[in-house]
């Protein structure tokens, strides 16, 4: 008969049991409790430390487990290589369960896209067995084939030469859900509801318009990105960046967790609040953006959604101060994609404005292909060129007298 081990600490050195003899899910259990950062710096001790840290990402960042509520496994495949031509993005809830690693059962998919993209999606839906659910009253479209006729999905406003469109203020525009372009798809036994929300052009527009922080994460065919990450994820703050956002919507995600700021809860001074929720210039996957790398398993071409920019900024109007988001719309039929872009720097827009005009000069438009890719590398080199740093600490405060042209919508 063997002889008995005895209870540690006073075992032999070669009966003593290692952390690395644990099983990696192991892990799971003390990792799903660190917020971003704190798993960041635990990443950073040594080498075991950041092979645990890599393993549990794949784990704990799992799109595809989220999806599953939504689509069988071939349906996702397709659903990725659809989100890869058109640029459809993930937002809402599910992005942020996605980042939070949490699981809200009862929560819709929400996509957003390029209108003139939408059908192609939406019969994809119907195909794949879903539904599609008029919104309540009875002049909003009662079947699909309406809902598109009279939004024609091919309708365009693009101009033939580059342009970039007026500033768009932060939105205030009305709740997403009155919008035509909103069309919701339902599947039952169990249920389930997908939105599709659509904007003329980049649906960028909408999400940056949403009604506070928290929800400014967007999931791409293979990247995720968190706006904001160190307010929302770290601290669990959220800034509220609408006046007309409803108190039921502030209630639902103070009960998931955050605290729901204005601007009257901070300091005068405000470096606190630059520095938490990252305002200043920005683009997506700065150094200020949570990005999380998605194998989706598929050889697919990268997207262009780090070609899009834009700045968020405190501005003192009328003895009151507000949160408002600046960029312009970088739009033309040679480009694929419409993009949002910070026109701030006059450098950056001289630059698209130069690639976009050249390329123009084609003897025949027909066959020439799209830009995207110039004016993606086009940003990354001016990004890198940049000489300014990205707090533009001169007009953290900025104060507007009238009305001028600027509206908010």
């Amino acid at each position: 008969m063997p002889a008995a081990v005895p209870y540690a600490p006073y075992a032999p050195a070669e009966h003593a049991m290692s952390i690395l003899d644990l099983p990696a899910t192991t892990d799971d259990i003390l990792l799903d409790c660190l917020p971003p950062s704190d798993i960041l710096r635990y990443s950073r001790t040594c080498r075991y430390a950041n092979t645990v840290v890599k393993s549990y990402m794949k784990r704990a960042f799992n799109l595809n487990k989220l999806l599953s509520r939504f689509f069988s496994p071939t349906e996702i495949q397709r659903f990725r290589e659809l989100q890869c031509s058109t640029g459809m993005l993930i937002s809402g809830s599910i992005a942020l369960q996605f980042f939070e690693r949490v699981l809200y059962p009862d929560s819709d998919l929400d996509l957003y896209i390029e209108h003139r993209f939408s059908r192609q999606v939406a019969d994809w839906l119907v195909n794949i067995g879903y539904n599609y659910a008029p919104l309540p009253g009875q002049d909003n479209p009662q079947s699909l084939d309406e809902a598109f006729h009279r939004n024609p999905h091919n309708q365009t406003h693009i101009p033939r030469i580059a342009v970039l469109l007026k500033d768009i203020i932060f939105s205030v525009q009305k709740d997403y859900v009155t919008s035509p372009f909103v069309f919701n798809f339902e599947k039952q036994n169990p249920y389930r509801k997908i939105q599709l929300i659509s904007s003329l052009l980049s649906p960028l527009q909408r999400i940056l318009g949403f009604h506070s922080t928290c929800v400014m994460n967007i999931i791409t065919h293979d990247k995720a990105y968190s706006f904001y990450p160190r307010a929302t994820f770290d601290e669990h703050y959220s800034l509220v960046c609408r006046p007309d956002v409803e108190v039921d919507t502030l209630k639902k995600y103070k009960a998931r967790g955050w605290s729901m700021f204005d601007l009257s809860d901070f300091p005068p001074l405000r470096v606190d609040m630059y520095s938490t929720f990252s305002l200043g210039r920005r683009y997506v996957g700065d150094p200020c953006c949570w990005t999380i790398p998605i194998n989706s398993g598929l050889n697919l071409p990268h997207g262009y959604v780090e070609s899009n920019s834009w700045v968020i900024k405190l501005r003192y109007r009328f003895g009151e101060e507000k949160v408002i988001t600046k960029f312009d719309v970088l739009a033309t039929r040679r480009l694929k994609f419409s993009y949002i872009v910070d026109t701030a720097d006059l450098n950056m827009e001289n630059e698209i404005r130069k690639f976009i005009g050249r390329s123009q000069q084609t003897p025949n438009p027909q066959s020439a292909r799209y830009l995207d890719e110039i004016v993606f590398r086009c940003m990354n080199k001016l990004r890198a060129e940049s000489e300014y740093e990205r707090l533009d600490t001169e007009s953290e405060r900025e104060i507007e007298y009238s009305d001028e042209s600027e509206s908010e919508s």
